[in-house]
């Protein structure tokens, strides 16, 4: 099996092997008191084993074996040497018992050796204990038909059932002493001679007995890996045990050996020196279960931090933080501190850090002007004022790209994350947020922007230290997305002062205009920091020019620079291209070619001069440079070479196998190196691949890299500035639909190769280990170097190196396959209608039943090559063509996708693709499309979309509170839909269950519409407020529904029910009562809110004390959920409710409130039922003789004082 299955066979070996020395322990302490008189045997007995004489080999160390010389006597003696002998120091540990490497053995051997040479001396000759107490039986004259042993086992009775070596009451001992015995060995040694203490002195029977009953915690010594720290303490605490244990023997053997000694001298000997031993040992074992409780403690702690760890990073992702570092990292590399020095002593920026307007900070600067590398600089430098400050300040940060990074979903995830590394507390809030919404039917809520987001913030509003958040590249991310994180950003930052915000945009009106009120720092051009900038880049990029040729480059570039850092990165490039050294060549670049170019022309010589204007090159470096601009992600080496190899071949190859001959991976590399940031070479697989910058990126989408040295002629020869912008703009919208059009193709072309259709991503032993994988607790059988892996990149590195990953090149899929399965649907959603794909496309690749569709399926929920699904960002929750064409295709592909549903598909197969549609759209908040499938008509049945109606209101009623305004307009949009259905409600008797569902999610929008049509659709008024029981029909004898306001007060949507009591008509909803006797104050017990109560008796006071078929009122359902006291005591003081609720026995009634809370023992509700209600305290008591005892019994003591002085005083 896979991983997780390893860990399980390992860890029963290890309990097989624990199980293999204690049953040795076992058989070595039944060896030693073997009964003396038993015949010879012609075999030789060895711990565990026995073999026959003619097999028996001379006794090695530590075995238990029969002596050599036992021929020549009447009995057998087990002889063993002393583990403290010079022989067994010279030979290591015996075969027989535990190796040194276990706790007990090296805490024995350790204790031993800290005796005085005397002690030791006198250990490793210890008597043979069988002669001793034969001895002592044949001088105890009085006790010769009752042996020591037996006499001391009878009088301790009691903790010989805690002992796993039981300890024969008619068998003689063999020899045993502790120079001769194993770890365990003492403690069976020990307990022999502490029983016959017993026999020969009674008055230490109770502390033998408390001895005996603490040594059997020495067995729990094995709670944590000897390799851990926290295994320190316990070792040392052993250590003292078995020194006390060694320490108890040598006492006893002192007393016990004298030689013609009375037993009463040996009683009051022992009577003396032993209570001291026996003193320490007990608080030294102590010591020793404390150490383990705690040892035991931390590792519960470990594995429910390793559940909380993974919980994290299977939500939220486990590489964003390692990419982030990595890319922060690389920046830092090319930062030239001294260029940046000047953001830092901004008075702005100096206002902005010391708090003093609570207003966002926003870097404003050209495209290539070096926001971003500035913006490296001001997370360091923030990060560095911090260091000074107590409580010291929280910096987290991200960057923005036009790709998956520049989602919202991925920007919260990623600042989540950092926070949580800085207060790990926020993981246990974040585990027990998370689960908490899967409870409530929230899948995976990390995949809801608006839930996550509010996450952040109440975390962020917890803390109790200034938290400094800094993003770049707002201009980078989609319009939606910006929007909502500026509002956010704005709205949290005003309301919390210790949340300090700081963004980088690009000159674009709509993201001004969302940021106008903020403070401003605009990047102006400074020739000091352009001087710095061209020194910086040309000393560490062009080091072959020395002397007066780098001071001429330095200068010229300098003054051409114009605060564009992209251009000067750019002509750096070039001039790295040419490797043009000699200073008169130099000049002729520098004077001639350079002055009069803008950046488009430096990336078309660039381009030109690495292609060297040869075709075949260029249209290799055109694919690379087209690839990395579509690209969701950064590329590997691999993924790159792969994506130009299928654009140059597309229409000559057809499988995995045809790629991998004509892959040319140095010929693309080597072309590509001057448009992309820095690359290792030694990591192949690792997703690195990214354009050096956004306006390499730009140049692409407006025009192929051929097309780029004739841009500048064609826009200057074309009409006004405005017409010019423009053409320009529906150009570059044109290119790009085009090229991710041409990437989607490509995607699923190579998702549909012949070759894999018949391979399997997983097999059937990985499909195992993952389900084992998503059981609690599955990471406490990984090993502590496994749990510390460091993710794969790209896939694993050879043969699934990495357990946890995978790596489809090896499983015959190629490299592409990655990449094509996880972003395919990202290009088909940008792609547009002419440039998307066709249906049949689609479906060839969604058919559930095909091989193919399971494997990129499996894929696609893999994004980084992990077992475990990555369930940090959207995706459709099931593999079925119409919530897929729905999320991510076009609008004529969704009409086209649910005409071929109505047609081709059964009902069933129908309303399960819509139902799961709606949920996929509502969860990305994707509203647009949704009326499209909450359909109806005269001739169909409302039920189902009745169901769709009230999964939009269940997620209104989740999301309302932070809606943004153009979601808030968006669901405006649905509910109008939902409202022409009104109609059609009233024909088919679906009205009411209208109004319920709305008034149970507190969906006010749907209540205002429906009675604002009813003022003029008296049908509708009367259909809605219809009073049926609603669960009827149901067959268990219970009620889930109620009528409006029931079901309002039911969820605790207060403001629901101050809008129904407003209506007219409304009367036969506020009465009514359920099959089982509820009325709407039953119903609102469940929430306990006092305002409901209040609302609610200002207009029904009656049914304060209605009783239920159960015969309960809703007092006494509040005082059964315990922790509704301001409601009850509302009900009593101001609502009139029967404190006694109608029993009129002079004994009282077991359902008496003041019963039921004195049972619960809730201290506070018997106080407000008392005082505010007048119930009577002494009808919970009952005399029993002089006393007065609770009717009911009270099991916790300590609870029922508290109450008897609560309720007597």
């Amino acid at each position: 099996m896979g991983w997780l299955s390893d860990r399980l066979r390992r860890h029963k070996r290890c309990q097989d092997d624990h199980t293999s020395v204690e049953v040795a322990v076992r058989q070595e302490g039944e060896l030693a008191i073997t009964e003396h008189s038993q015949p010879q045997s012609e075999e030789t007995t060895i711990i565990g084993q026995t073999l026959p004489r003619r097999q028996a080999h001379r006794p090695q160390i530590g075995e238990v074996t029969v002596g050599e010389q036992a021929s020549q006597e009447q009995e057998p003696v087990v002889q063993r040497p002393a583990p403290g002998s010079e022989q067994q120091r010279e030979t290591g540990s015996s075969s027989c018992h535990a190796s040194s490497s276990d706790p007990w053995s090296a805490a024995y051997q350790e204790a031993f050796g800290q005796l005085s040479e005397e002690l030791n001396g006198m250990l490793k000759s210890g008597r043979n204990l069988e002669e001793l107490f034969r001895h002592l039986n044949e001088a105890n004259q009085l006790h010769k038909d009752e042996s020591l042993l037996r006499r001391g086992m009878e009088r301790i009775q009691k903790p010989i059932k805690y002992l796993e070596m039981m300890v024969s009451l008619t068998s003689p001992l063999a020899s045993v002493h502790p120079a001769s015995s194993v770890a365990f060995g003492i403690v069976q040694s020990v307990t022999t001679l502490a029983i016959g203490v017993c026999g020969v002195e009674e008055r230490l029977n109770q502390q033998i007995t408390r001895m005996l009953e603490h040594i059997n915690i020495i067995d729990g010594c094995d709670a944590l890996d000897r390799k851990s720290d926290g295994d320190v303490p316990i070792h040392m605490a052993l250590v003292l045990v078995y020194k006390d244990l060694l320490l108890f023997y040598h006492e006893v053997i002192q007393v016990l050996a004298k030689k013609s000694t009375a037993l009463a001298w040996m009683s009051e000997q022992l009577n003396a020196r032993i209570p001291p031993v026996v003193e320490d040992f007990l608080r030294h074992s102590d010591q020793l279960r404390q150490h383990i409780d705690n040892a035991t403690a931390a590792i519960i702690r470990n594995i429910e931090e390793w559940v909380v760890e993974e919980t994290i990073k299977q939500s939220l992702g486990n590489q964003k933080i390692s990419q982030l570092d990595a890319f922060h990292k690389g920046l830092k590399q090319k930062m030239a501190p001294s260029a940046c020095s000047w953001v830092g002593e901004d008075p702005t920026f100096r206002q902005w850090y010391d708090n003093a307007a609570s207003r966002p900070l926003v870097i404003l600067g050209d495209m290539g002007c070096g926001k971003t590398v500035t913006m490296s600089y001001l997370i360091e430098h923030v990060k560095r004022l911090n260091k000074v400050q107590i409580p010291r300040p929280i910096t987290v940060y991200h960057y923005c790209r036009d790709d998956e990074t520049g989602n919202d979903l991925y920007i919260y995830s990623s600042l989540l994350q950092q926070l949580m590394q800085h207060q790990p507390r926020l993981k246990i809030q974040f585990h027990q947020w998370f689960k908490d919404l899967q409870g409530e039917g929230e899948l995976w809520p990390t995949q809801d922007v608006e839930l996550l987001s509010a996450f952040f913030f109440t975390c962020v509003d917890t803390l109790e230290r200034p938290l400094f958040a800094l993003i770049d590249g707002l201009d980078e991310c989609e319009e939606g997305t910006r929007e909502r994180l500026v509002a956010r950003l704005r709205h949290h930052s005003a309301a919390n002062p210790k949340l300090r915000v700081c963004m980088s945009t690009r000159y674009q009106e709509d993201v001004q205009r969302s940021l106008q009120g903020s403070l401003e720092i605009r990047m102006h051009h400074d020739e000091s920091r352009d001087d710095t900038i061209v020194c910086h880049l040309v000393t560490t990029q062009l080091p072959r020019l020395k002397g007066e040729s780098r001071h001429l480059v330095i200068s010229k570039l300098s003054k051409l620079a114009k605060g564009s850092a992209i251009w000067v990165q750019t002509a750096v490039n070039l001039l790295a291209k040419k490797k043009v050294t000699q200073l008169d060549e130099l000049g002729i670049f520098l004077r001639h070619e350079l002055p009069e170019s803008e950046l488009s022309d430096l990336y078309a010589k660039l381009f030109s001069q690495v292609t060297e204007n040869d075709e075949d090159n260029m249209g290799i470096l055109t694919f690379a440079l087209e690839a990395l601009a579509l690209a969701e992600r950064p590329l590997s080496i691999s993924e790159l070479s792969w994506a130009v190899a299928q654009r140059r071949f597309e229409n000559q190859v057809a499988s995995v196998q045809d790629y991998e001959r004509r892959i040319d991976t140095e010929r693309a590399l080597e072309l590509c190196i001057p448009f992309v940031a820095g690359i290792d070479y030694e990591t192949r697989s690792a997703r690195q691949i990214r354009l050096m910058h956004q306006s390499v990126r730009e140049m692409v989408l407006q025009a192929a890299p051929s097309q780029w040295a004739h841009l500048r002629a064609s826009s200057a020869g074309q009409g006004a500035v405005h017409v010019r912008s423009c053409q320009r703009l529906h150009d570059r919208q044109q290119r790009q639909l085009e090229l991710h059009g041409q990437a989607v193709r490509a995607c699923v072309r190579y998702c549909l190769m012949a070759d894999l259709e018949n391979l399997t991503l997983f097999t059937e032993e990985e499909c195992q280990t993952q389900a084992l994988d998503e059981m609690p607790g599955a990471c406490v059988f990984e090993d502590e170097h496994e749990m510390d892996g460091d993710p794969v990149q790209g896939g694993a590195s050879g043969p699934d190196a990495e357990e946890h990953f995978f790596n489809p090149s090896d499983r015959g899929f190629g490299e592409l396959f990655t990449y094509s399965s996880c972003y395919w649907l990202h290009h088909l959603r940008r792609a547009g209608d002419q440039h998307g794909l066709a249906l049949a496309d689609i479906l060839a690749l969604t058919a559930r039943e095909a091989r193919r569709a399971q494997n990129w399926w499996d894929q696609f929920y893999r994004p980084d090559c992990s077992l475990r699904p990555d369930e940090s960002q959207s995706r459709p929750e099931t593999l079925e063509t119409l919530p897929i064409v729905f999320l991510y295709g076009s609008d004529t592909l969704a009409l086209e996708m649910l005409d071929f549903v109505t047609k081709e598909t059964d009902a069933h197969s129908m309303a399960t693709q819509t139902r799961n549609a709606v949920k996929d759209l509502l969860r990305s908040m994707d509203l647009r499309r949704l009326p499209l499938l909450l359909r109806y008509s005269p001739d169909q049945n409302l039920q189902m979309t009745m169901d769709l109606f009230s999964e939009v209101m269940r997620h209104w009623a989740r999301m309302h509170r932070g809606l943004s305004a153009e979601a808030q307009k968006d669901f405006e949009t649905v509910f109008d839909h939902i409202a022409g259905a009104f109609e059609l409600m009233v024909q088919q008797q679906w009205g009411n269950q209208m109004l319920c569902s709305a008034a149970s999610y507190g969906c006010l929008p749907m209540m205002e519409r429906l009675f604002a049509a009813a003022r003029s659709n008296p049908a509708l008024g009367a259909e809605m407020l219809r009073a049926p029981h609603r669960d009827a029909a149901s067959r268990f004898k219970t009620a889930f529904h109620h009528q409006s306001i029931g079901d309002a007060a039911w969820n605790g949507r207060t403001a629901a029910v101050a809008f129904l009591l407003e209506q007219e008509g409304i009367d036969a909803h506020l009465r009514y009562v359920d099959v089982v006797g509820n009325n709407v104050f039953h119903k609102a017990a469940r929430c306990g809110d006092v305002e409901m109560f209040r609302l609610l008796a200002s207009r029904f006071p009656e049914g304060v004390n209605h009783r239920n078929k159960d015969d309960d009122m809703p007092i006494q359902v509040l005082v059964f959920e315990r922790s509704k006291h301001r409601v009850v005591k509302f009900l009593l003081e101001e609502a009139h409710a029967d404190v006694r609720c109608g029993i009129t026995a002079p004994d009282g009634h077991w359902k008496e409130p003041l019963r039921m809370a004195t049972r619960y023992g809730d201290l506070d509700m018997c106080r407000i039922l008392v005082r505010s209600g007048g119930a009577d305290p002494m009808s919970v008591f009952e005399r029993q003789g002089d006393t007065l005892a609770f009717k009911d019994p009270i099991e916790d003591m300590e609870v029922a004082a508290q109450l008897r002085q609560c309720l007597l005083s």
